[in-house]
C-alpha cells in the first residue's frame, strides 16, 4: 500500500501516459510524480531487464520504498551495488533504506560514501539525499538542509526540483511553512510551468487554511495539465474541508476517472465516499475490492464502519471482528477509530464491559477525541461504572469548562445516587442559564428521590419547573414528558391532601400531555368516585 495517508483517506493520482509509451527513466519519473505507480513499476522492471543501469535500479528501489516494501528496495539497491561497487545512486538508496529503518548512522555512512564517490560535484546526488530525508521520519532537518543547499550551490540556485525538495524539507519543521512557500515560489520562478510546484503550493495553502489561494494553485495545475489527477483529488479534499460537498464529490469523481485503475485508487475513492457520508457507495467499492483481495485491511475497515453507519449492527460487528483478525498480521496498522467503532458496536449489542474496554483503547491512542470520551462515559454509565464516568467528565471539564459536560456529570452523580452533588451541579447550571427548564426538572426529581416518605418535599421544585417550562412555547415538545411528570406528581400530592379539585386540575393537564397513560385514567376515575361519595355531614 502506498504510504502517506490522510486519516483513512489515502492519497493517489493519475497520468494519462500509458505504460506502453513510457520508455525512459524520465517517463517513469513523470508517472511517479502523479503517483501512477503500477505503470511506473512495469516500465522499470522492463528497463531493468532490457537496459539495466544504476538509474533504473535506483528508481525501482525508490518505488518499492514508496510502497512501503523496504526489504524489496534493499534487495534492489544491494544487487545494484554488487554489480557496480562505484554506484553512488545505489549507496544513496541503501542510505535511504537505513533512514526508513531508523538507522541514521548507517544512512550517513552511505550518503557520505556517495558524495565521496562523486567528489561532491554531482547535484543530483545531493538532491537524492535531500529527498531521502524529506521522505523519512527524521525530524531534525539540519543535515537535510545541508545536503540540499549543496545541490543548490552546484546548480547555482537554478534547479526547480532542488527547490521543491527544499520546500518539502522545510515542511518537516512545524513552523517551516513560510520557508517552504518561498522555496516553491522559487521553483516556479525557475520553471513557470512546473505543475508539481503549484500542487505543493496548493497543499501548503490548505494546511494554512488559505482556501482561496489553494483553489487558485490547484486550478493552475489543471490549466497546465488538465489530466493531472492529484490536483482534482486535492481540490476535492479542500472542497470537503470547507463544506462544499457537491463540488468535492464532482472533483473526486474526476480524480477517480483519471487515476490509475488500482486497488489503491479504489481505497482512496471509497475513503472519500465514507467521509462524504455516501455509505452505500463506500460499501459497493469495498465489496468489489474484497472480492479480489479479501484481506485488504483498509477495505475491511471501511466495510465494518459503513455497515455500522447504515444501522446494520450485527453485520458490522462481524465485519469488525474479521478486520481485527486480519490486522493481527501487523497490529501497528490498527488506529484509534477502529477501537472506537468496535466499542460502539459492542455497546449497541449490550456488551457493555467489552465496549468500555475498547473505548478505553481508543482513548489511549487518541485522548483528545471528544466523541470517544462521551461514548466511553456513556458506556461506563450503562455498565454502572459511575466512578469512571465521573472521572472522565471531570477531566473534560478541567481541560475545557462546559455547561453541557457539567450537566452530563450531574446526570452521572444522580444515577450513582449521589444526590447532593448532582443537585449542586444542577443549581450551578440554573444560575448560568436560568431559562434551562431541564435543570429545574432534575432538581425536582432529586428532591423526590430523596423524599423516601413521599411527604411532598419536591412540590415547590416541580411548581418552579412548570413555571419555567411554560415560558417558552417553542420548547413545548421537548418539555412534554417533563411536564407530564411534574403534573402527575403535583396531582398525587394534592390527592393525598384531599384537595380533589387541585388534583383533578393537575391530572387533567397530565392527561392532555399523555392521553393514553393508564395511571392518569385511574387517578381521574378515583377523583370522580371520591367526588360522588356523600360527605360526613350529608350521611348524618
Amino acid at each position: 500500500m502506498i504510504k502517506n495517508w490522510k486519516y483513512i483517506l489515502a492519497i493517489s493520482a493519475s497520468f494519462i501516459t500509458s505504460a506502453a509509451f513510457a520508455q525512459s527513466v524520465q517517463d517513469v519519473q513523470r508517472l511517479v510524480e502523479v503517483e501512477r505507480y503500477k505503470e511506473a513499476k512495469a516500465t522499470l522492471l522492463r528497463l531493468n531487464t532490457s537496459n539495466p543501469n544504476e538509474e533504473v535500479s535506483y528508481n525501482l528501489g525508490d518505488l518499492y520504498l514508496k510502497e512501503g516494501k523496504i526489504d524489496s528496495a534493499n534487495v534492489i539497491f544491494t544487487q545494484a551495488l554488487a554489480k557496480d561497487d562505484k554506484s553512488a545512486r545505489s549507496m544513496v538508496g541503501l542510505g535511504k533504506v537505513a533512514l526508513m529503518k531508523g538507522n541514521t548512522a548507517e544512512a550517513e555512512r552511505q550518503f557520505e560514501a556517495a558524495i565521496k564517490r562523486t567528489k561532491g560535484k554531482d547535484a543530483s546526488i545531493f538532491k537524492l539525499i535531500g529527498q531521502a530525508y524529506a521522505d523519512s521520519d527524521v525530524k531534525d532537518i539540519t543535515k537535510a538542509l545541508g545536503y540540499i543547499n549543496e545541490a543548490n550551490k552546484n546548480t547555482k540556485n537554478n534547479d526547480a526540483e532542488a527547490h521543491i525538495i527544499l520546500g518539502d524539507i522545510h515542511l518537516k519543521n512545524p513552523n517551516g511553512g513560510g520557508e517552504a512557500m518561498t522555496a516553491y515560489d522559487r521553483a516556479i520562478q525557475i520553471d513557470p510551468n512546473n505543475a508539481k510546484a503549484y500542487l505543493k503550493k496548493g497543499q501548503l495553502y490548505v494546511r494554512s487554511k488559505n482556501y482561496n489561494e489553494a483553489q487558485a494553485a490547484f486550478e493552475k495545475v489543471i490549466a497546465l495539465n488538465p489530466n493531472y489527477a492529484p490536483a482534482y483529488r486535492d481540490l476535492g479534499e479542500m472542497n470537503y474541508f470547507v463544506g462544499k460537498y457537491d463540488r468535492a464529490v464532482e472533483n473526486f469523481k474526476k480524480y477517480r476517472s483519471m487515476a490509475e485503475n488500482s486497488v489503491d485508487t479504489q481505497i482512496k475513492y471509497a475513503s472519500f465516499l465514507f467521509l462524504t457520508e455516501d455509505y452505500a457507495g463506500t460499501l459497493a467499492e469495498a465489496q468489489q475490492v474484497l472480492q479480489q483481495d479479501p484481506n485488504n485491511l483498509v477495505m475491511n475497515r471501511l466495510l465494518a464502519y459503513s455497515l455500522y453507519k447504515t444501522n446494520k449492527v450485527p453485520e458490522a460487528l462481524q465485519a469488525m471482528e474479521n478486520y481485527f483478525k486480519i490486522a493481527q498480521a501487523d497490529p501497528t496498522k490498527i488506529i484509534a477509530s477502529d477501537y472506537a467503532y468496535y466499542g460502539r458496536m459492542l455497546a449497541d449489542t449490550g456488551k457493555t464491559t467489552e465496549a468500555t474496554a475498547n473505548l478505553e483503547k481508543a482513548l489511549a491512542m487518541d485522548p483528545e477525541n471528544l466523541d470517544v470520551q462521551n461514548e466511553a462515559a456513556a458506556a461506563y454509565v450503562k455498565a454502572k461504572q459511575y466512578d469512571k464516568a465521573i472521572a472522565m467528565y471531570k477531566t473534560k471539564i478541567a481541560a475545557k469548562p462546559s455547561l453541557v459536560d457539567n450537566f452530563k456529570l450531574a446526570e452521572v452523580y444522580a444515577a450513582a445516587e449521589k444526590f447532593d452533588t448532582a443537585d449542586s451541579l444542577y443549581a450551578g447550571i440554573i444560575q448560568a442559564r436560568p431559562e434551562y427548564a431541564t435543570a429545574y426538572l432534575r432538581r425536582a426529581q432529586i428532591a423526590e428521590a430523596k423524599d423516601k416518605g413521599q411527604t411532598g418535599a419536591a412540590k415547590t421544585a416541580y411548581e418552579e419547573y412548570i413555571k419555567v417550562a411554560n415560558q417558552d412555547p417553542t420548547k413545548a415538545a421537548s418539555n412534554k414528558q417533563g411536564l407530564f411528570i411534574a403534573n402527575y406528581y403535583l396531582g398525587f400530592q394534592a390527592y393525598k391532601a384531599k384537595d380533589l379539585a387541585t388534583a383533578k386540575t393537575y391530572w387533567t393537564a397530565a392527561k392532555s400531555l399523555d392521553p393514553t397513560n393508564k395511571d392518569v385514567d385511574v387517578a381521574l376515575k378515583n377523583i370522580a368516585a371520591a367526588q360522588k361519595r356523600p360527605t360526613a355531614s350529608k350521611r348524618k
